[in-house]
């Protein structure tokens, strides 16, 4: 068989039960599973009049905007049938996560109060809105999907890269308070760069220091693992404490580490700065990065790729082939996203907006040429910025 990838086609999937986005996912032999994130609460939904002005809009959709969820479901390919398992313990929003084996692991990222009040999980005196570095473990036995908790991590992280190598979890990157008080909802503190591990197949023995990623501290890198090796492409940071203007910047530059050696080695630069992007492996070579926000001239670090025109929604498929080193944008782009039923114009109207691309959403290889990207930030369903979008990608 042909193992290279000219292109990739996508075609519309069955919508999944809710719009969501920023959700932890993973995937389970050829089923994916993911859980929490934002969700968009379509109870009682209806699309209403054309004629209704933005102030009875903002007042019929305020009791259904964004909730922080805590659903935890699995898609079957095979039969297009999704399966609402047992909600996660604690409800989180920038929920991180992957699948080793046929256990699922949710990193708490960032949770809320108001997420987690009717959930058990919620421990006395944790503060909302601050990075959580509790972790969880979804397994099936018996036929009987159960959570139980493993050790926390060291560092609470919100939107950290998460990858697996054999038996051994990684986190690197992302930002975190250490128990601050949060700079914002979004941005809850400082950009780090640390990197910790935990073996699975013993995880009694808790968390362990790995070599930090060079470069800047950031959130929000594209991560995948190819050939026993841990690649890491881009991100996001900002200045939030001496900045004013609050001007997030991208990156552009990617990294390779080694289990083995426990070291790590850049790679040449993206062809643009790169946030949020979802990475999925093709054939243990090629690593794809779909969607994500293309940094335009917000890259202040030494960089040789493109800086041209404002940071905008990324519709481009990236190709990075890890043997020759060496990134090709793929012919077909990504289909936009749904446009605002409530307001067409939109985002038309805003450019530089990244509702039209595929911000935080996830993707999954199922078998050897299909890639299935579930949700994202997309404007869909007035203004949850969720999206119950499915697309499926052949090679």
């Amino acid at each position: 068989m042909d193992q290279s990838i000219v292109d990739v086609t996508w075609t519309r999937g069955p919508n999944l039960p809710r719009p969501v986005k920023g959700q932890a996912q993973g995937q389970i032999g050829r089923r994916i599973v993911y859980a929490c994130g934002f969700a968009f609460d379509t109870t009682g939904y209806e699309r209403p009049a054309a004629s209704l002005s933005r102030e009875d809009l903002d007042q019929l959709m305020r009791p259904r905007q964004i909730r922080f969820c805590a659903e935890t479901w699995m898609f079957d390919p095979a039969t297009c049938q999704f399966t609402h398992l047992p909600d996660a313990p604690v409800g989180v929003f920038w929920a991180e996560g992957t699948a080793v084996g046929s256990d699922f692991y949710l990193l708490t990222g960032t949770m809320r109060s108001r997420a987690n009040a009717r959930f058990k999980g919620w421990q006395p005196g944790e503060k909302p809105d601050l990075t959580s570095p509790r972790i969880f473990r979804l397994r099936e036995s018996d036929s009987v999907w159960r959570w139980d908790e493993l050790p926390p991590m060291r560092i609470g992280r919100f939107i950290p890269s998460v990858a697996a190598v054999g038996t051994t979890l990684y986190v690197i990157a992302g930002a975190a308070n250490f128990g601050a008080e949060t700079y914002s909802g979004d941005r809850p503190g400082p950009y780090i760069n640390a990197v910790e591990a935990l073996d699975l197949a013993h995880s009694e023995s808790g968390w362990r220091d790995v070599a930090p990623l060079p470069g800047l501290g950031r959130d929000g890198a594209s991560v995948a693992a190819a050939h026993g090796m841990i690649y890491v492409f881009g991100g996001f940071y900002d200045h939030i404490y001496h900045d004013q203007k609050r001007q997030g910047k991208f990156c552009g530059d990617a990294y390779r580490y080694d289990p083995g050696t426990r070291r790590w080695d850049q790679l040449p630069d993206l062809p643009f700065g790169l946030e949020a992007a979802t990475a999925v492996t093709a054939f243990d070579r090629y690593i794809l990065l779909i969607g994500g926000i293309h940094g335009g001239d917000r890259v202040e670090h030494p960089f040789t790729g493109d800086r041209s025109g404002k940071s905008r929604a990324n519709l481009d498929i990236i190709l990075f082939d890890t043997q020759h080193l060496s990134y090709r944008i793929l012919p077909t782009r990504l289909p936009p996203g749904p446009v605002n039923p409530f307001d067409p114009k939109y985002p038309e109207s805003d450019p530089s907006s990244t509702a039209k691309g595929y911000w935080l959403t996830k993707a999954s290889l199922i078998g050897d040429d299909t890639v299935y990207l579930l949700g994202g930030e997309v404007t869909d369903l007035a203004y949850s910025n969720c999206s119950h979008a499915m697309w499926i990608g052949r090679f």
